[in-house]
């Protein structure tokens, strides 16, 4: 079931979601906590989100994301089979940011932490639908077994 364009290995799309996940988690959040920041760290930031945007197409264009949002007709069991997992775990793991996202504007209200405005909150929305995107894939490339490597003696 690989009919993609891009088509990175395995372990290259492992590494790229550590890269393009770990950036929307760090980018994001900081972009909207710091209002009065230097034009230049803003800037940064603003590279950063798109780096990692771009880097999300290209893990949503790979073949274990074509995958992981074929219709079923298209896939064989085994093939359905593997991709149930990733589901399940992209799910939990979008309902687990939103919960905290949620527990966090219940408890900093109570506590006057700093709000995101409209403009935070809809960059924040966006940071959790970019990461959806390539989700359920990047959980099927780390599902994938690491190939066994023989030493050639």
């Amino acid at each position: 079931m690989s009919h993609s364009v891009i088509n990175p290995s395995p372990s290259t799309s492992r590494r790229l979601s550590v890269l393009v996940y770990g950036t929307l988690l760090l980018a994001y959040p900081l972009d909207a906590a710091f209002d009065a920041m230097p034009s230049a760290l803003s800037l940064l930031l603003s590279v950063a989100k798109l780096v990692a945007l771009l880097g999300c197409i290209v893990l949503f264009l790979s073949p274990h994301s074509q995958q992981g949002n074929a219709p079923d007709g298209m896939l064989d069991e085994r093939e359905r089979q593997e991709r149930s997992r990733p589901h399940i775990l992209a799910f939990q793991i979008l309902l687990g940011l939103l919960i905290l996202t949620n527990l966090y504007l219940i408890v900093g209200r109570l506590f006057a932490w700093w709000m995101p405005d409209v403009d935070d909150l809809h960059d924040l929305l966006g940071a959790l639908v970019i990461a959806a995107l390539a989700l359920p894939g990047t959980a099927l490339a780390w599902q994938v077994p690491a190939p066994v490597l023989a030493l050639d003696e």
